[in-house]
């Protein structure tokens, strides 16, 4: 019975261990269209298109990886076109091709990107 149980709790904290994906949630509070935006770690992206202000957007980035991926680390990246502005951000980091968070929380403003992780 004992070892159902720990069986049970490694189980657990091996699936849990195996994140495959980051979650964000995007939201627009610049005052402006944002006409496109990629999410990206340097191996997977995602793209949002027409986000007006006001907008709230979801969605996850999958961190399935080649043998060659998996030894890397690296940071995630946001870039986006409003108007006639282009605007790259780094944050975040993930290490031999892991991430170590659940996800993050982005606000664009009117001249500055806010970003928090979520454990």
């Amino acid at each position: 019975m004992m070892n159902a149980k720990y069986s049970l709790i490694l189980l657990i904290l091996f699936l849990t261990a195996c994140v495959n994906e980051v979650d964000f949630k995007v939201t627009n509070a610049s005052g402006n269209t944002i006409d496109s935006l990629v999410v990206g770690n340097g191996f997977s992206s995602f793209a949002f298109f027409k986000m007006l202000d006001g907008d709230i957007k979801v969605r996850s980035l999958n961190f399935n990886r080649t043998q060659a991926e998996l030894s890397t680390d690296g940071n995630y990246f946001i870039k986006y076109f409003s108007g006639e502005k282009l605007r790259l951000e780094y944050f975040g980091y993930y290490s031999n091709g892991i991430p170590i968070n659940s996800g993050f929380e982005i606000v664009i403003k009117k001249d500055t990107v806010e970003i928090v992780e979520i454990r």
